[in-house]
């Protein structure tokens, strides 16, 4: 990885012509599309197809998938940020060559029950209540399909649990597995596949083997103590708690319980007490490993035992009762949370992409085995030619910047984990970039972009009239050289302001004074210049469609980049902020989108600071006084995508983390937090509903003392939406909060 700034274009000449027709349009329209993970999309409507050994995720708005019925979409904590919905008679239709697939939705209260055919027949009933609202949960999965042509088709029936309110139907994603050949699935019949290994005996060889939990190729399944393949003897009693799934099961005198999975590798979750006692753990019969699980105090879904390496094929775990205990335990109990299962114990899943300006930040999820020590990074063209591996990354990061990408050309990306040994994954999964993500990276090209001059300033006199006289399609160009005062461009529209990094505007000193200001503009671009040496850097209030690209901001008193009152649709990337907060370091942001609760008097009338959809791509950000970066209450449906951010000896002691968010829909993706604070990253939310709806993936946090992301989830209100991908990284586990696959 490179922490080091970019090298930037800068004033790229460009015809006059392009204006906000042409360049504006496009960015404003691309920057739409910012919010949303970024992840693998089909190129064509040909039938979809991972590649041997591959999964492929598909979102709600793949052309693949083939919608018949009035279908609506809605955004939230979804996949890809988003569902297509149906209250009434329809389906969807996919067509894809693989051995399998997993259909991922939302569970609420509102659920209908839905049916699924595969191949023309009707194989299942997906019922999706659930009394709370759940998000990209995998409802239905199929395995061990023949690596041929197959079509799935979920269909609306009008039907309902009796719990439910409504009916509808949702889809947010269905992943898609081809396995590698080199082992055969399992078959949806009861009957195993006949193979060349030898099956575990049942009690009764005329007995058909029992059901087998069945991962996806890179996916762990995590099957609770709910999970009806579990076969329990003895006494096992519930327990509610902070467990995987909220409860366990827990046993105190002689029992066990047992299950068949196809797969290489399982971890065993559970609860470690002060009342533990030693539990045996046997695989296909063979010996028993003891597992001691007393803790002086209760903690939480903690992995007490975990196998990886088996042989490929079906196994059976038996987990038993032994009577023994620690000497310091004052029990012998036996508690199961839940299993996770793996069909490759190396394999790395949840691979996404969000854009940076030179590529893209490819972040992935932890493979099961704790034994992996390092992740190989590819990438191809999307034909498959120019295969190149790009970098080892060494556990427990799990990003990588991409920084030689071109933005015209489709690539492919996947991950392998390599262990001590130095095997590495039989599985892989790839993202390929589309359409959407090329034209996002144009978009931000775009905003380095300044058209030829119009008019040429020299001097902060000539700077001044040229702001308060520019008209639409004005482009002013600051030659190298130093610009005092307090410089504000208001009620213009379509002005670009561009200038070399010696190009300088300043108040005239940290004290007092905004450098510049723009207030109610629209489409308004600032291009290449330094600001330094200002109470406050740049202000941007009431406006619409701003682009601040390659500005370098220090030398600030206050906070350096600050986007308020109701400014909506702009941009800010490949800027360089340094040195905030001079004057008082708690309000010494880098960049700062929204106001204050306590301020909405002040600045807004007492109504909430709806600033929305700001783009924060691929900034350099350190030495601040305050978070480098804060979206704050109020605010909607923002990005902060592939930024570097770091914190230095002057940030102020209250700070507990260096990225910052209280608003609503936000993306924060593919960034990297360097610093001692409590947390890299933070979702805080409030009784009034601030807080929800924003989803976490794919960053990464260096020298965090405490979990790289804060996900607040009071017990006094109701939290929703809030996503927290087990793609970040930095340390083990990822959250405060349990993340998602």
């Amino acid at each position: 990885m490179n922490p080091s700034p970019h090298t930037l274009p800068r004033e790229r000449s460009r015809p006059a012509r392009r204006r906000r027709g042409v360049v504006v349009g496009a960015l404003v329209a691309a920057l739409a599309l910012l919010a949303t993970p970024l992840v693998s999309q089909a190129a064509s409507a040909d039938t979809l197809d991972p590649g041997a050994g591959n999964t492929v995720r598909v979102q709600e708005g793949d052309p693949a998938l083939v919608y018949d019925g009035p279908w609506r979409t809605m955004s939230g904590g979804d996949s890809a940020g988003g569902i297509r919905f149906l209250n009434r008679a329809g389906s969807v239709t996919l067509t894809f060559r693989g051995t399998g697939f997993t259909w991922i939705s939302r569970t609420t209260s509102y659920a209908g029950i839905a049916s699924v055919s595969l191949d023309g027949d009707d194989i299942a009933s997906v019922d999706r209540y659930s009394p709370t609202a759940k998000y990209k949960v995998p409802v239905f999965s199929r395995s061990g399909l023949p690596d041929a042509q197959h079509t799935v088709t979920i269909s609306y029936t009008g039907t309902r649990a009796a719990a439910s309110k409504d009916k509808n139907l949702v889809i947010d994603a269905f992943d898609i597995v081809r396995g590698d050949g080199s082992t055969p699935e399992p078959t949806p019949s009861d009957a195993p596949t006949p193979t060349d290994e030898p099956e575990v005996p049942t009690s009764d060889p005329s007995t058909p083997a029992r059901p087998a939990l069945t991962p996806s190729a890179t996916a762990p399944l995590v099957a609770e103590e709910t999970d009806p393949v579990l076969v329990w003897k003895g006494r096992w009693k519930d327990l509610k708690g902070g467990d995987s799934g909220g409860s366990m099961k827990y046993l105190t005198s002689a029992g066990s319980v047992s299950f068949d999975f196809i797969g290489t590798s399982f971890r065993w979750l559970s609860r470690t007490t002060s009342s533990s006692g030693i539990a045996s753990v046997s695989i296909d019969g063979g010996p028993a490993t003891a597992v001691d699980r007393y803790s002086p105090k209760a903690e939480y879904q903690v992995p007490v035992f975990e196998k990886n390496g088996l042989d490929q094929g079906r196994h059976t775990v038996t987990v038993s009762f032994t009577g023994k205990k620690n000497p310091k335990s004052s029990g012998k109990n036996l508690i199961v949370d839940a299993f996770v299962l793996s069909a490759d114990g190396l394999a790395v899943g949840g691979v996404t992409l969000a854009p940076l300006v030179d590529g893209y930040a490819v972040a992935w999820n932890a493979p099961l085995s704790s034994g992996a020590e390092s992740y190989d990074v590819f990438r191809s063209k999307a034909d498959g030619s120019d295969e190149r591996k790009l970098a080892s990354v060494a556990d427990p990061v799990r990003l990588y910047r991409d920084e030689d990408a071109s933005a015209d050309e489709a690539y492919r990306y996947w991950v392998e984990g390599v262990d001590g040994s130095g095997s590495r994954a039989r599985l892989s999964e790839s993202v390929s970039t589309t359409n959407a993500m090329r034209s996002q990276r144009a978009a931000v090209s775009a905003a380095f972009d300044c058209p030829a001059p119009t008019t040429t300033v020299s001097d902060s006199g000539e700077l001044d009239s040229a702001l308060r006289s520019a008209g639409s399609g004005d482009v002013i160009r600051l030659a190298d050289g130093e610009y005092t005062g307090e410089f504000a461009l208001r009620k213009k529209k379509d002005v670009w302001l561009c200038g070399s990094p010696d190009a300088v505007v300043t108040s005239g000193g940290v004290s007092s004074g905004t450098a510049l200001m723009l207030n109610d503009v629209e489409d308004v671009h600032l291009t290449g210049f330094t600001v330094r040496d200002s109470f406050q850097g740049v202000q941007v209030l009431e406006s619409e469609g701003v682009t601040i690209a390659g500005l370098t901001v220090t030398g600030i008193g206050y906070e350096a980049v600050h986007l308020r009152s109701q400014t909506t649709d702009s941009l800010i990337t490949g800027t360089t902020i340094r040195r905030t907060g001079l004057v008082t370091a708690k309000f010494g942001e880098g960049v700062y989108i929204g106001t204050s609760d306590r301020n909405w008097c002040k600045y807004n009338d007492c109504d909430p600071d709806r600033s929305a959809r700001i783009s924060i791509i691929d900034n350099t950000i350190s030495d601040t006084g305050a978070e480098p970066i804060e979206a704050k209450e109020g605010t909607l449906d923002g990005s902060i995508l592939g930024n570097t951010v770091s914190a230095g000896s002057r940030l102020d002691s209250d700070v507990a983390s260096l990225v910052l968010v209280s608003g609503n829909g936000w993306r924060v993706s593919g960034n990297t937090a360097t610093g001692g604070t409590t947390y890299g990253y933070q979702v805080i939310t409030r009784a009034d509903g601030s807080g929800n709806d924003n989803s976490i993936d794919g960053n990464l946090a260096v020298g965090s003392t405490s979990a790289p992301v804060y996900l607040h989830q009071p017990s006094k209100w109701t939290t929703e939406g809030n996503t927290l991908s087990c793609s970040n990284s930095g340390a083990d586990p990822v959250g405060t909060q349990p993340c998602t696959p």
